[in-house]
């Protein structure tokens, strides 16, 4: 079983692995990054969350790792984390179009790099918009590594109903969407 900590390392090793592989005018090194957008777009989409929640259980923050905790109380804490979460990556997105824009504007047109034979690699142009994202990613991954507790999931004892508190938490997750308006309809 992997940990979702190291899942979350491995979003942010893909990510920078895809964009890398767009300066490449080799169609099956862009093929090759592309499978790495996929994959890192699939663990976008499952471990932050999932290490979230995981973590919610592990700090005593749920019913199932803290009996004084009532259940509306605990839909409270993890709504209120997917709240900031949901708001804050609205925040990030609208900058990150911004700050792309910018970068894509001032790096001029696409050119080969004169090295390494001088058209096989090629820098700016829009390149330069994912080129961006190489510094907030490293960022990422050093906080994941420094601050991060790795969580595996199986924290909860086995004579608990573990299925119906993840259709509980999942139901919890739809429901937070929905009311913030990022579900689409």
């Amino acid at each position: 079983q992997y940990g979702r900590k190291k899942l979350c390392l491995c979003y942010c090793l893909s990510y920078m692995f895809s964009v890398l592989m767009k300066h490449c005018k080799n169609f099956y090194m862009l093929l090759l990054g592309r499978v790495g957008g996929g994959i890192a777009t699939s663990l976008l989409f499952s471990v932050f969350e999932s290490w979230l929640i995981g973590a919610h259980i592990d700090k005593g923050l749920t019913s199932s790792g803290n009996k004084t905790i009532e259940k509306v109380e605990e839909e409270k804490l993890l709504a209120k984390s997917f709240s900031y979460s949901t708001y804050g990556s609205s925040l990030v997105a609208i900058g990150s179009g911004i700050l792309a824009n910018v970068v894509v504007e001032n790096n001029g047109k696409m050119r080969p790099l004169p090295i390494l034979g001088g058209d096989t690699i090629y820098v700016g142009g829009y390149i330069a918009a994912f080129d961006s994202c190489l510094l907030p990613l490293i960022l990422c991954a050093v906080l994941i590594v420094c601050l991060w507790d790795e969580n595996y999931g199986g924290g909860i004892a086995p004579n608990t109903h573990r299925d119906e508190e993840t259709a509980e938490h999942v139901e919890l997750l739809v429901k937070q969407r929905r009311d913030s308006g990022v579900a689409k309809k």
